[in-house]
């Protein structure tokens, strides 16, 4: 049956050697492998083992194909591929939690090195394989991490070489991991919490986030660890959430709410950032302390805070649009839906899209696919093509303001209150 499907698999994969061209503003690269040498190892594999396949445009980008092997329903273990010509510029499995997620984990473990060869040279805890530390990163999503800033809870971002890998879950359903090439500049660990270490001590934090970033949790607690005890609040972030802290349970609570005040009484705003977050005065403070100093996803948080309803015209998302002026993508996808969805103009609504793909950078991802290109796909059809080729170019063009930037208008319209 397995020699089958892949029979069915190369065939399929050989229609698109005729394809056209990338996205309209954001540059996919093209993973290490070719496509058919992916569906290869899929179709060798338990899960995908005589898994049906469905081939069609890929929305909201051009000249890219999707081919989806299995069945994406909540209940199954199924895969997105995106393809242009020969090249794999995409790839995401959807992993449901029951029975067991250890089939679509394991697929994954063992087709990550294929796609990012460093993998091989990760530097994992000496008690744990290659193959179960890259599968417990999946387990890494929940709201108690700080790892995540730039999109909130359940996203988890690793990036291994040239490769994003993103984690993305639903509790208690299903999750899904994606794969793409990731831009240059594009290092989610380094990109959020650098700019706030303070310049004496960037060049001792940057090997310790860069290990978080690969997810070599070992190696980020040896690097931090001596600087934790020095008292950086940077560090103090990082063992807070990996230093594995020993004791009972409200022990090791209270052992990592200790860190997360150091680092925060430090002035380290994503840890202030982090204690800012549930509703209460306390926190409400914290919160305060984060987005005075500029730090996008405190600022987001509060901006988020300050209205519910989702209307293009309600004058409290306008603290929300200066966030997305600042460049952090959550706001920018509230932008998205507030003028797709919610009453606004379809052209600001697509131009907002595009910027937003640019800021996720990349196109695999449950979140991008279904927030971003869906919804650029529907505007398509409410635009002539020359509005979207401006608006193409206008997105390309665009660059965030920085916080001093924008801080008079963050003031005047109370954001920072």
């Amino acid at each position: 049956m397995r020699n089958a499907v892949l029979c069915r698999l190369v065939v399929l994969v050989a229609v698109l050697v005729t394809g056209g061209g990338a996205a309209r503003s954001l540059e996919l690269g093209p993973l290490h492998p070719e496509a058919e040498t992916v569906l290869a190892r899929l179709a060798d594999t338990d899960a995908f083992a005589g898994a049906a396949i469905v081939e069609r445009p890929a929305k909201g980008l051009p000249g890219v194909r999707a081919l989806t092997v299995g069945e994406p329903n909540g209940e199954d273990v199924s895969a997105q591929l995106l393809v242009r010509g020969r090249a794999l510029i995409g790839l995401r499995l959807e992993v449901p939690l029951l029975p067991s997620a250890d089939p679509g984990l394991y697929a994954f473990a063992d087709l990550a090195p294929l796609l990012e060869p460093a993998l091989a040279g990760l530097a994992h805890d000496e008690d744990v394989a290659g193959r179960e530390a890259v599968k417990r990163w999946a387990g890494e999503i929940g709201l108690e991490s700080w790892m995540r800033p730039r999109y909130g809870a359940y996203r988890l971002e690793r990036r291994v070489g040239g490769t994003l890998f993103v984690f993305e879950g639903v509790p208690l359903e299903r999750f899904w991991i994606s794969a793409s090439r990731a831009p240059e500049t594009l290092h989610p660990v380094l990109d959020d919490l650098q700019p706030h270490v303070p310049a004496a001590e960037r060049a001792a934090a940057a090997p310790a986030l860069t290990a978080v970033e690969r997810g070599e949790y070992g190696e980020a607690r040896r690097l931090a660890g001596p600087h934790a005890e020095a008292g950086a609040g940077w560090a103090l972030l990082v063992m807070a959430d990996y230093g594995e802290p020993i004791g009972p349970g409200r022990a090791m609570s209270s052992a990592i709410n200790n860190m997360l005040e150091k680092s925060a009484d430090t002035g380290f705003a994503p840890a202030q950032y982090v204690l800012g977050q549930p509703e209460s005065n306390f926190a409400e403070r914290r919160l305060t302390e984060a987005a005075k100093a500029g730090y996008g996803p405190a600022l987001a948080l509060k901006a988020r805070r300050f209205y519910r309803g989702g209307r293009a015209e309600d004058p409290a998302a306008r603290c929300d649009e200066l966030v997305a002026l600042q460049g952090n993508a959550m706001a920018q996808l509230r932008t998205v839906y507030r003028y797709a969805e919610g009453g606004g103009a379809a052209d600001t609504a697509y131009f907002w899209g595009r910027v937003t793909l640019e800021t996720f950078g990349e196109a695999a991802s449950f979140t991008v696919e279904r927030y971003i290109l869906h919804t650029l796909d529907v505007l398509s059809d409410r635009l002539a093509p020359a509005v979207m080729a401006k608006l193409d170019a206008d997105a390309a063009d665009w660059s965030p303001k920085s916080f001093d930037e924008l801080k008079p208008k963050y003031e005047a319209l109370g954001c920072l209150e």
